[in-house]
């Protein structure tokens, strides 16, 4: 007799509200987990690490940093939704401020207060605040008040023998 498997997809999102992890105000983030999906921050090429501020409650990510979503095996990440600050603050001049691995990043920081990534990512997905300067002259940041993903994972179910 043979047992066979068959994956099926099976829909998930798991939301990260950065307020709620009990940081300190201006503690340096490097990693977060939850629900199976962990985001990693990192300084890159910028001259500021990010770092979490309680006034704004959000992750602060300034020209350069990145931030990269560990995709585990079998799951394909399809959005992620973010919640931006509403205070003001220095904004990229237009979506060439932003870069993704993978898919599409937009952001509206300055109106709708969103961040949307769109796509699909079965490895992991690195999105990057670029280097560089705004028209203004001012170095843009990007803050984070919560992300919700949406993703896809292959579920095993086990035919009868």
């Amino acid at each position: 007799m043979l047992a066979a498997g068959i994956f099926a997809a099976s829909a998930a999102e798991a939301t990260i509200d950065f307020s709620q992890q009990g940081w300190s105000n201006e503690s340096e983030i490097t990693a977060i987990g939850d629900s199976g999906i962990s985001v990693a921050f990192a300084k890159g090429e910028g001259k500021s690490a990010p770092k979490y501020y309680t006034s704004g409650t959000a992750v602060r990510m300034y020209s350069g940093n990145t931030m990269t979503l560990a995709v585990p095996q079998g799951t394909t990440v399809t959005s992620i939704a973010m919640k931006l600050s509403s205070q003001t603050y220095n904004f990229a001049d237009d979506n060439t401020g932003y870069s993704a691995s993978t898919g599409t990043f937009t952001a509206d920081p300055k109106t709708a207060k969103t961040g949307a990534w769109t796509g699909t990512a079965t490895e992991d997905l690195v999105l990057s605040l670029v280097n560089k300067q705004n028209t203004a002259k001012k170095w843009p940041q990007l803050r984070i008040v919560s992300m919700t993903v949406t993703y896809t994972a292959g579920v095993e179910t086990k035919c009868a023998t």
